[in-house]
């Protein structure tokens, strides 16, 4: 598993990559991880315990990135701990706050594209229309039974056109 093959690709943490970094470190942490679809991990690595996941996986998780910045973009997985003097330095925000709206002055201006928390495909495509400076682009990939979910999205952020695949 590389990095870098040619692409200009940074992959952000998220509440579940840090629960199976948290439960292989220490695992007094599986209960929680596996209320958090941590057997479904288990099951798709083809393991039957954490430890057995292959260290290469461990370590690209344990390092990955909490946002990135380009522009007056801000891609984050959930959000921002808006009462934080310095919201880029509350990791535990970053994976866990959705909100759409900040008040903070440090992210005044810019606009945070992240996941987290599912939104229907119109909701989203609704928040784009209206140029909002928060967009949430998880559109429910894993509910694909649930109307208006079940899509992977991603967003084009030169045109700010939404693409999105049925997980049907």
């Amino acid at each position: 598993m590389t990095k870098n093959k040619g692409f200009n690709i940074t992959a952000l943490t998220g509440n579940h990559e840090m629960m199976l970094v948290d439960s292989y470190n220490d695992l007094g942490n599986l209960p929680l991880w596996y209320m958090n679809s941590g057997m479904t991990t288990l099951i798709s690595f083809d393991i039957p315990d954490i430890k057995m996941m292959e260290p290469e996986y461990v370590n690209f998780f344990s390092v990955l990135e909490y946002f990135k910045t380009i522009n007056d973009l801000i891609f984050v997985h959930a959000g921002f701990n808006d009462y934080a003097p310095d919201p880029f330095s509350d990791y535990n925000g970053m994976i866990w706050e959705c909100r759409m709206q900040y008040t903070n002055p440090v992210l005044e201006g810019k606009t945070i594209i992240h996941g987290h928390r599912p939104k229907t495909i119109e909701y989203v495509k609704s928040i784009i229309e209206r140029k909002e400076r928060i967009i949430p682009i998880d559109t429910g990939c894993v509910y694909e039974k649930e109307q208006g979910y079940g899509n992977l999205s991603a967003l084009e952020v030169n045109t700010m056109n939404l693409i999105s695949v049925s997980n049907y």
